[in-house]
């Protein structure tokens, strides 16, 4: 069983930005391992570091309990693919498969082996006697990673490789990699900026910020349960909207004021009625928190309006983006920009129009203003 250990793992650039902090995991083949993160969150600082082309200042890395050089050229047991991948435009898709292993002075019948058994693997025979310059992108991208398989390598390094793909054709590859990687028995980490993609992939997530994993586990228990706003944030498709509250009282009742202003606490725009959602400990009358209102937590069906009547608000309409796929409406709330993802039709929603919607008290988070933490 191979197995990937990182260690104590801290690096800082000349510059004195810290590109890993003290980051420790452990990878096999049971699994992919997604580090998931913004842009500049050390993912792609982690496989530098991984592959040998960068030295930590501390830590370490074992592939099977041997430790890994850090210098160039470590061989095919560990092989990355980045988002900048290059086929040769003008071989065959056999060929690019080939070219590694010729290099190498592989025999030539195990070569072709090679490429049967891997071609099988990825559902990619018919495009073998393609030329890779005819291919789509996403062709080319089994392409580059059959390349890769075909070198048996132990690790690969996926580092955001489906970033110029279409989000269909993203997911769609994210959900066929989780069998690839099965059937082939290797150890992958998958990098990605998308929390989509983090979650197709079904494998054991790591949210990194700042080169430091922040919260780790399956999609849908980060996606469930955040610990912090960012995190919160991360995992959002669409964008988590995010308004500054102030708790209240109101005849034993509590409600967010949305848009307190430095008013008293009587003198107020917008409120939601929070009665029996969140701890009262917690949310004491007069704390500075954020609430996290997801896109489909904020509806204007009929049955969500009749439902939470203290949680009914107008707001207008700015921006109305139909697809084929979903309906996503800006909306104008006393100033405050909100994004709406309707379980209806938008037919007949029209920019302009003052619409009454309900924010559902179930599908909100509950955030430290200061700290960021996400309050349970």
């Amino acid at each position: 069983m191979p197995k990937l250990m990182i260690h104590s793992l801290h690096k800082t650039f000349s510059d004195g930005t810290i590109a890993v902090r003290n980051l420790t995991l452990k990878a096999d083949e049971t699994q992919i391992t997604v580090l998931a993160g913004p842009a500049g969150s050390g993912k792609s600082s982690v496989f530098r570091l991984v592959m040998g082309m960068d030295h930590p200042d501390q830590g370490d890395v074992t592939l099977n309990d041997e430790p890994i050089l850090y210098r160039q050229g470590q061989g095919c047991s560990t092989i990355m693919i980045s988002e900048h991948y290059v086929l040769y435009p003008h071989m065959t898709v056999a060929q690019n498969m080939a070219f590694g292993l010729k290099i190498e002075h592989i025999d030539k019948q195990d070569i072709q082996k090679r490429i049967a058994k891997i071609a099988a693997l990825l559902e990619i025979e018919d495009i073998l006697e393609d030329k890779a310059e005819d291919l789509n992108q996403a062709q080319k991208f089994w392409v580059v990673l059959g390349r890769a398989a075909c070198r048996q390598p132990s690790v690969y390094l996926l580092d955001d490789p489906l970033r110029w793909l279409n989000p269909d054709d993203q997911l769609s590859i994210c959900r066929q990699l989780t069998m690839v990687q099965k059937k082939l028995g290797s150890i992958f980490l998958f990098a990605t900026r998308d929390c989509r993609q983090a979650e197709a992939l079904e494998g054991h997530v790591m949210v990194l910020r700042d080169g430091s994993i922040v919260q780790s586990g399956t999609a849908q228990d980060i996606i469930q349960n955040p610990h912090t706003m960012f995190v919160a944030s991360f995992f959002s498709s669409p964008p988590l909207n995010l308004v500054d509250i102030l708790p209240h009282v109101i005849d034993g009742n509590l409600y967010f004021l949305i848009d307190h202003k430095g008013h008293s606490p009587g003198n107020y725009a917008v409120s939601i009625r929070a009665e029996g959602y969140f701890p009262k400990e917690e949310v004491k009358e007069g704390r500075e928190l954020t609430v996290g209102i997801r896109p489909d937590g904020i509806r204007m069906d009929r049955e969500a309006l009749n439902q939470y009547p203290d949680c009914v608000m107008e707001a207008t309409v700015e921006e109305i983006e139909r697809t084929p796929w979903h309906c996503l409406v800006l909306l104008d709330l006393d100033g405050h920009k909100l994004v709406m993802k309707p379980t209806i039709s938008c037919d007949g929603l029209e920019e302009g129009d003052v619409i009454p919607v309900a924010f559902l008290p179930d599908r909100m988070l509950l955030f430290d203003k200061l700290s960021g933490k996400t309050i349970l």
